[in-house]
């Protein structure tokens, strides 16, 4: 096959972007640039949202583990975009209340959660769904009827922005498409350049004036495939979700003592949501729940309730590579999850990020491609 190589001619001729990615921080990226009035043409190699940014915890949170680690803005940029989403695309988001048990002994104080709420509460402003509020040991019986009481004190409750992250970044998509961008699904790149040419696995090339990589747990092997050097080292964590049936049309946010982390049980189009795992992946493996995973939630989960689950409860199981930039000092739960994005001459490659900030992200990338094109 001749390779087919596209170049701009004429300077009335729209500036020309390539996006590679279809997960939702490349959507977002195409969608701002599309905005700008650039030619935009996104690349998937599978299909829009068929990996990490459609196996997430369904939540538009400013993360409020993350206080812990004093990642402030991090966690004000989340509120900020959360209330976008949530205006935005409200038939596909919503306000959801999570409730965190109190129990004796526990990760952390009573005081240390009132801490953090406060601050929460402080960072997102006017854009606040609602501020945290106290529940006593009666008050969170009554709304949980089978939950563990032994030690079980009381309860805090704060608000967050829960979604449909699939239709969501399909969503994305459509406000693309109906600027004029394009997307080649089940197309995948093997090579960029930072002249800007791309190659596709046909052999195909095409020239851009920009191209972003945001392949997301596969943009350092992007990167490392086409022969670029890059000090930014990405660390892959996988994170195993599991559905069952409903428990509760209210949400918690528990503590599991042993591994020292919090997991999610959240109401989730009538069944119920328990997530998540973290463990270090590796792409030549399969993306895909453990066994040992899938035990670690049940086992957690079962030691709030009465009713005990089994694997034989589980209606669906998945797991998502989330990109996390790597920093040999710190643990999984305390990298954060900021992003970066570095610019060679025509190529922009962004590395990590989170769903909730996705549209910060891709303004930023705006940035960088108007730096480009001039």
């Amino acid at each position: 096959m001749v390779a087919k190589l596209m170049t701009i001619q004429s300077p009335n001729i729209k500036k020309k972007v390539a996006i590679i990615g279809g997960g939702i921080n490349g959507l977002c990226s195409a969608w701002l640039c599309a905005q700008q009035g650039f030619e935009v043409h996104l690349y998937e190699k599978e299909t829009l949202m068929s990996q990490t940014s459609r196996c997430s915890s369904k939540l538009l949170h400013g993360g409020l583990r993350y206080l812990e680690y004093l990642q402030f803005s991090l966690v004000r940029e989340s509120l900020q975009e959360r209330k976008f989403w949530l205006e935005a695309a409200p038939e596909l988001t919503n306000d959801i209340e999570l409730v965190i048990p109190l129990y004796k002994g526990g990760i952390h104080k009573r005081w240390e959660y009132k801490i953090g709420l406060v601050l929460y509460d402080f960072l997102a402003g006017k854009n606040n769904l609602g501020k945290h509020r106290y529940l006593t040991k009666d008050e969170v019986v009554s709304t949980f009827p089978s939950i563990e009481t032994n030690g079980l004190t009381g309860a805090y409750a704060y608000h967050d922005g829960q979604m449909d992250d699939y239709e969501l970044g399909l969503w994305v998509s459509r406000q693309l498409t109906d600027l004029g961008g394009t997307i080649s699904e089940n197309t995948k790149i093997t090579k960029v350049t930072n002249e800007g040419l791309v190659t596709l696995e046909s052999g195909e090339k095409f020239q851009y004036d920009c191209v972003v990589n945001a392949c997301g747990p596969w943009a350092q092997e992007l990167v490392a495939r086409s022969n670029i050097d890059c000090e930014v080292k990405l660390k892959l964590v996988r994170g195993t979700h599991i559905i069952i049936p409903q428990i509760s049309d209210k949400a918690l946010y528990l503590e599991n003592k042993e591994s020292k982390r919090l997991f999610f049980v959240l109401p989730y189009k009538g069944n119920t949501l328990v997530g998540t795992t973290e463990e270090v992946h590796d792409l030549s493996n399969k993306i895909e729940p453990t066994e040992k995973e899938i035990n670690y939630l049940i086992g957690a989960l079962n030691k709030f309730f009465d009713n005990q689950i089994t694997q034989t409860d589980i209606i669906e199981s998945f797991a998502g590579a989330r990109p996390l930039i790597f920093e040999s000092t710190k643990l999984m739960n305390e990298v954060s999850r900021e992003y970066k994005i570095k610019r060679n001459q025509k190529l922009i490659n962004v590395f990590g990020g989170k769903w909730t900030t996705s549209r910060k992200l891709g303004e930023s990338v705006l940035e960088h491609v108007l730096k480009v094109i001039k």
